[in-house]
């Protein structure tokens, strides 16, 4: 989706440019983080789903980002990178998703192990750092979290979860 082996090809010296000049990443961050915060506020539409599937009758392509928008995050976020190979024993689960009463309950085994964790927001940002999270409870009170889509991350699992 990004065409990488043409990036360094693009006109990049533009000071207006969103491109960082490089192969692998391709955009500046601002940028990367606009392009992020589109897509927290205009989520996949029905018509953009429609124009998905009547391009595919021609095209025999999709649109990943239409048909997972959960793919923006795991692909432009790089603080979320996990190593898929990694068995994963204790598994934690959000347990009341959507959010509703601005604490985040949590559930899973050796959660008391677990010495910190990150609220991060759908743009990459770090909102909160909490150290032994779940040694009094398996809840965390969120700060100042407006409505919509946040991750929670381990050292060995990210979760994904929404504030109404």
């Amino acid at each position: 989706t990004r065409y990488e082996d043409d990036l360094q090809t693009f006109n990049y010296s533009d000071v207006n440019n969103p491109q960082d000049g490089s192969k692998n990443r391709g955009f500046d961050q601002w940028y990367i983080n606009l392009l992020m915060l589109w897509h927290q506020n205009d989520p996949v539409s029905l018509k953009e789903i429609a124009r998905n599937n009547y391009a595919y009758v021609y095209q025999k392509n999709r649109n990943p980002y239409i048909d997972h928008p959960e793919y923006v995050a795991m692909i432009w976020t790089s603080t979320l990178g996990t190593d898929e190979n990694t068995a994963k024993k204790d598994t934690l689960k959000i347990s009341q998703n959507p959010v509703r009463n601005g604490a985040l309950t949590v559930s899973g085994d050796n959660m008391a192990k677990i010495s910190s964790v990150k609220i991060i927001s759908i743009s990459g940002q770090v909102l909160q750092t909490i150290s032994e999270p779940f040694k009094n409870s398996n809840k965390i009170i969120l700060k100042s979290t407006a409505k919509g889509v946040y991750f929670l991350k381990t050292a060995d699992q990210t979760l994904k979860f929404i504030v109404e």
